[in-house]
């Protein structure tokens, strides 16, 4: 009637705030306890109050289980409010025991809707109700605390669950909400950006070759040696060609991986492909506290592809270093190679000759709020680090996994 559905998932915060009451429940059974210590105490309260406390104690360190166990089951909370309400009766219904029957309502009401609220708390009212007309007949304690007060506190504790669940749920939805747009709007970005890329580059290329083969039967006709130049000028033209659109959709494949997962397992799989495609030793170190919004994530992902594919193309290196380090609120990429080098000094005459990869990166690094800097001399190899400005991440799916820092790395890009 009243069970989680699927649909009803606990949320990771709300998880460990019933992790937390239930921390609390522990605490004020500890000091329960100590006041009753200079009391004598029976044999049948030290085993209830045993069985509560190591019940307690279970569901603390197992909950994730036992949380599942009690949405499909409610019955088995109503074992345990039975439980706490003979400690209660046993200890007394004025003592700090009847704080312990209280947080139950309130992880009841973070567990369940409002029908198991209702439920757990008209079953508490009447324990609650059974223990103090057992515990004395006297007029003088019905009074409005004991039949007013101190009931009350069970359905508004259990109402109040409800209710920051709720809330949590919100901002879950929120988040999400938010992460899938920020996915949306990357892709389409990134999507513009290929277009023109293909339109500058690949499109031209393969109208280059299509002028140079409806010439050919010309010059076959009339000049057989310009004929067999042409037509390796075409093949020539033809790898380019293909190279480009390996390129384009190898970028395209960056992208859904930058924009969807987590930025250092993207990392760790792009630098590892890479190392066992290419034969070259990848050091990679990685931290696996930090994140980025889709967008910028994409923009590092990206960086870091052309990175790997200059080295590949250009540097001839026989090891690589890849770090991706926090410093405070900000994240450092760096790529090193041992290779062979370059005069850094030449970044705008490499762009005047048609290599853009560099421009690109420091492109894609101003727009994710960062910078680029590039250090290379012939001979001594070449480093590329970007730095980026870190935003407060919170995550609603839980844990991230730590990425061993001896993995090894992947991706193409643009030429140096």
């Amino acid at each position: 009637m009243f069970s989680a559905s699927s649909s009803y998932t606990l949320q990771p915060r709300a998880a460990q705030l019933c992790r937390v009451l239930l921390r609390v429940r522990l605490v004020i059974a500890l000091f329960a306890l100590l006041l009753l210590a200079t009391n004598p105490l029976s044999a049948r309260f030290i085993v209830a109050f045993l069985g509560a406390f190591v019940t307690s104690l279970l569901a603390y360190v197992f909950w994730r289980r036992i949380a599942r166990v009690l949405q499909r089951h409610p019955i088995l909370t109503g074992l345990d409010v039975v439980v706490l309400f003979v400690v209660l009766g046993l200890g007394g219904s004025l003592t700090p025991f009847l704080l312990l029957t209280i947080t139950t309502s309130a992880i009841a009401g973070l567990l369940y809707r409002w029908w198991g609220v209702l439920y757990i708390s008209t079953l508490q009212v009447s324990c609650y109700f059974t223990v103090v007309a057992f515990q004395t007949g006297a007029a003088d304690v019905w009074n409005f605390q004991t039949i007013v007060s101190q009931p009350l506190y069970y359905p508004l504790a259990g109402f109040l669950g409800v209710w920051i669940r709720r809330l949590l749920d919100e901002t879950a939805s929120t988040e999400q909400a938010r992460r899938e747009a920020e996915v949306a709007t990357a892709a389409a970005e990134e999507r513009a950006r290929l277009a023109r890329e293909m339109h500058d580059s690949l499109a031209k290329t393969v109208r280059g070759i299509e002028f140079a083969a409806s010439a050919l039967p010309n010059w076959v006709e009339r000049d057989p040696a310009r004929a067999s130049t042409e037509a390796r000028r075409i093949a020539s033209a033809a790898a380019i060609a293909s190279r480009e659109a390996r390129d384009l959709l190898s970028e395209l494949r960056a992208a859904a991986d930058g924009v969807e997962r987590p930025l250092v397992p993207t990392v760790t799989s792009m630098v590892t492909e890479w190392s066992e495609r290419t034969g070259v030793p990848v050091d990679l170190t990685t931290t696996d506290d930090v994140d980025l919004p889709a967008r910028t994530r994409y923009e590092t992902t990206a960086i870091l592809a052309e990175a790997l594919a200059n080295v590949e193309r250009h540097a001839e290196a026989s090891r690589v270093q890849v770090a991706l380090q926090r410093a405070n609120d900000m994240l450092q990429l760096t790529v090193t190679d041992d290779g062979r080098g370059f005069n850094g000094e030449r970044r705008d005459e490499l762009v005047a000759e048609g290599h853009f990869g560099l421009l690109g990166m420091s492109e894609r690094a101003n727009r994710s709020g960062g910078s680029m800097t590039l250090r290379a001399r012939p001979g001594a190899g070449t480093t590329v680090a970007v730095t980026i400005q870190l935003t407060p991440q919170v995550s609603a799916t839980g844990e991230q996994t730590p990425v061993p820092a001896d993995r090894r790395a992947h991706h193409p890009g643009e030429a140096r």
